[in-house]
């Protein structure tokens, strides 16, 4: 029996994290369905083009089931350009879902947002706070659009949290919406000899994923500088980053020069280890051989972190940031991990201590790879 035609839209030729839970998502597929991978050009996200555009339309066409891994900025060069594309493949789309990695809100009244900067007697903060609204009222618009449209075409949303549901049906009170929390596949495990890389033996904190400032990794070494612990980063710049390849004069330092910086102080010799580029199986490997997996992000407004899953299914031991990411995830464990304040170096090396000497295991409770792949084949 010839099998239904499932196609999954994403950036698959991008190492980051949407390419690579798209990929997990296409390959679980793949034993019901045939699975057509359609490939978001980098082209497209440099230069809108009506061509490519055409392109993703007919391969759309040709499927029988269609999910759209959506990230705005993987779908053109500028919001409004995205959504023009993002509509486009939903207009095409027979029985579809889009995942929604993140939902915005309404931008904040620009009147009291120009006269708070006013009070602070900068005309340069008030251009800035203008320029801020402006483009947050574009791209909240954009959204709109595109929830509408997935509403009008019958379209169901997949989201990671509640929080991401309500803002969707503050939208458009019709739509159709599923929740269910960033969920890998099972991968074997092969052991890696962290310890050796350092000449102690401390316990070692891993931290893991591309490298920018609101991974807040300062507050680690701020808080370690002095303590009988050790640092594992593995991770280097994003591909798609501007500065990708290239150094920063000292002036300007680099986000990943700082924390580089940060760590070559003499008393962490001995204590601290970077390592740029693992591929997936290498990230699990590691996490899973690390003494804890710590994700000190700062708030992004992002629904989901897929390093944050990645830690629960392989790290020993977690501990998170206090941000909203972290508490829509509570949701799905089954038990609270111990948090810490994004801005409050000690208050991360007490939860890091205190995790240290816990016995307990956080984990998903009752939510697993089989459950997402089954929510992907009941509603796409």
């Amino acid at each position: 029996m010839k099998k239904s035609k499932f196609g999954v839209v994403s950036s698959f030729d991008v190492l980051c994290g949407n390419a690579t839970y798209s990929e997990a998502i296409a390959k679980g597929l793949e034993e019901k369905f045939d699975v057509l991978r359609i490939d978001v050009p980098l082209e497209l996200q440099k230069n809108y083009d009506s061509n490519l555009v055409d392109s993703l339309v007919q391969q759309l066409r040709e499927c029988d089931h269609v999910n759209i891994q959506m990230e705005l900025g993987l779908f053109g060069p500028t919001p409004v350009d995205a959504c023009k594309v993002l509509l486009a493949m939903i207009k095409a789309s027979k029985k579809f879902s889009i995942t929604m990695h993140r939902v915005e809100t309404p931008s904040l009244n620009l009147i009291r947002q120009i006269y708070n900067e006013s009070k602070k007697g900068s005309i340069k903060a008030v251009i800035s706070s203008i320029s801020r609204q402006f483009v947050a009222k574009t791209i909240f618009s954009c959204y709109q659009k595109i929830i509408n449209a997935v509403v009008k075409h019958e379209g169901v949303f997949i989201i990671h949290t509640e929080r991401e549901a309500l803002r969707i049906r503050s939208v458009n009170k019709y739509a159709k919406t599923f929740v269910y929390p960033i969920i890998w596949p099972h991968e074997a495990v092969i052991p890696v000899d962290v310890r050796s890389k350092f000449n102690n033996d401390f316990p070692v904190i891993g931290l893991f994923g591309f490298i920018s400032e609101y991974k807040n990794y300062e507050v680690v070494a701020d808080a370690l500088l002095d303590q009988p612990l050790n640092v594992f980063i593995a991770g280097g710049v994003h591909p798609q980053a501007p500065f990708y390849g290239k150094k920063s004069a000292n002036k300007f330092r680099s986000y990943i020069r700082k924390i580089s910086d940060q760590l070559s102080h003499k008393m962490y010799e001995g204590r601290a280890v970077i390592q740029a580029a693992p591929t997936d199986q290498e990230l699990i490997n590691l996490m899973s051989s690390v003494d804890i997996v710590c994700v000190p992000y700062a708030e992004t407004g992002q629904s989901g972190s897929g390093i944050a899953s990645l830690a629960i299914q392989y790290g020993k031991k977690v501990a998170f940031s206090d941000t909203h990411c972290t508490k829509e995830l509570v949701r799905f464990l089954n038990a609270r991990p111990i948090i810490f304040d994004v801005d409050s170096p000690l208050g991360f090396l007490c939860a890091v201590k205190d995790t240290l000497n816990s016995s307990q295991k956080i984990k998903f409770n009752g939510y697993d790879f089989d459950g997402l792949l089954d929510l992907y084949q009941r509603v796409s």
